[in-house]
């Protein structure tokens, strides 16, 4: 099995180009989506899917490991509870279980526009005493890479044209100045993840045209 995540800031355009990636590899491939992986279901708005990755956690060894990483760190940053630190543990938990599942099928892809990076940046970057070094976020990225092996796709897009597209489409009604703020922590904070996983990874433009960008995409994809 072949993952590929893509990793870059919200409203970059990371799922529209993997929404066509997918559409464009599906008929030569059997190509799994992060919707796929997760079953539809949007933990944030499941208790029982909740129940079911707690319950799943403590009887399957190498997920509880996991498991005990990431409340581990949550329990050195309370405040994460209060910011839906729920919703980023069933994502990452369930993500991991279900990609491990799959991971017999050789012929198998997965494409990710959220994975691994998105969701563990959330810790970071909702903690203001976040250190690149914390030994439980370390330990949650070495348990997952153990079992699984993801290429990441970087994606570099402007700030500034992030946040005027947003407003234009009225998605993003903060001061510019605050949003900008916010995405300059946000990008810091997934670098610093991503350095927990990996030293090499693919880095794509994502300035200029969508079709531009998926063609890029689709180039990085091809060669490997």
């Amino acid at each position: 099995m072949r993952i590929i995540e893509f990793c870059a800031l919200p409203g970059s355009g990371k799922t529209t180009v993997c929404d066509k990636l997918i559409e464009v590899l599906s008929p030569a491939s059997k190509i799994y989506s992060r919707k796929d992986i997760f079953n539809n279901c949007k933990a944030n708005r499941s208790v029982k899917l909740f129940r079911n990755v707690r319950a799943f956690a403590i009887c399957c060894n190498p997920f509880s490991e996991l498991n005990r990483a990431v409340f581990s760190f949550a329990g050195q940053y309370s405040k994460i509870w209060k910011n839906g630190f729920v919703r980023y543990y069933a994502y990452v938990t369930v993500l991991y279980a279900n990609l491990c599942k799959i991971d017999k099928d050789e012929n198998a892809l997965v494409i990710l526009d959220e994975g691994f990076i998105q969701f563990l940046t959330h810790f970071a970057f909702r903690s203001k005493n976040y250190v690149k070094q914390d030994d439980k976020l370390k330990k949650i990225a070495s348990t997952i890479s153990s079992r699984l092996t993801v290429e990441f796709i970087v994606g570099d897009a402007d700030i500034d044209s992030i946040i005027q597209r947003k407003q234009k489409m009225n998605q993003w009604p903060e001061d510019h100045l605050i949003r900008k703020e916010l995405l300059t922590k946000r990008k810091a904070d997934m670098k610093t993840v991503l350095e927990l996983f990996c030293s090499d990874c693919h880095t794509l433009d994502m300035n200029g045209s969508l079709d531009r960008v998926y063609c890029n995409a689709l180039r990085i994809i091809q060669n490997d």
